[in-house]
């Protein structure tokens, strides 16, 4: 089956039910998008430009917003949480010039004044936590991110051997893999 269009997409039966879903207040909804483009300077660097954007919703009208822009020809990152409830929120924005250094932070408040800051975050915290049970709209902290998501080589080179070969008892399953080539040995 052929779709002409993206509006005739749209007549299928499961995209109708998405957008349902999408739209029903007692459902819990994840969305994301991205965008990366490369090209090359009239100085013949590289060029980057990456965005993203992801909606969280729960139940109760609790929803999360995320945006991230990151642009190499300008040396701008931002990034901007919102915390909503119903029709308020509470969106704090960071953005860095990587040139100088030089970070600027502002808050929204939609249907909100700054003094009720504390309290709307407090509540959007009880109706997460109420609407999502002990798995709260939040992500890992700093510290557990970086520690799970840290660079890794796919394959790691052991330590050099005066041979010039390499060698992979460094490798954790390196003991493992020897003592079953051994025990296959004794079986032969």
């Amino acid at each position: 089956m052929f779709v002409s269009s993206v509006r005739d997409a749209f007549r299928f039966p499961c995209f109708q039910l998405l957008g349902q879903i999408a739209n029903d207040p007692n459902c819990h909804t994840y969305s994301s998008s991205s965008v990366v483009t490369y090209s090359m300077g009239d100085d013949g660097q590289p060029k980057i430009y990456q965005a993203s954007s992801s909606t969280r919703t729960a139940p109760g009208g609790v929803k999360e917003t995320r945006k991230t822009m990151a642009d190499s020809a300008s040396g701008v990152q931002k990034m901007a949480i919102g915390h909503h409830l119903d029709d308020r929120g509470h969106v704090i924005e960071k953005a860095k010039d990587a040139r100088t250094g030089q970070i600027d932070e502002s808050q929204e408040f939609i249907n909100l004044d700054e003094t009720e800051a504390d309290s709307f975050d407090g509540e959007w915290r009880a109706r997460t936590t109420t609407a999502m049970g002990a798995s709260q709209l939040q992500y890992p902290s700093r510290e557990l991110h970086e520690s799970r998501y840290a660079p890794q080589l796919a394959i790691a080179a052991g330590p050099s051997r005066r041979d010039g070969k390499t060698s992979n008892s460094g490798h954790p399953y390196a003991e493992k893999g020897r003592k079953q080539r051994n025990k296959q040995r004794k079986l032969n």
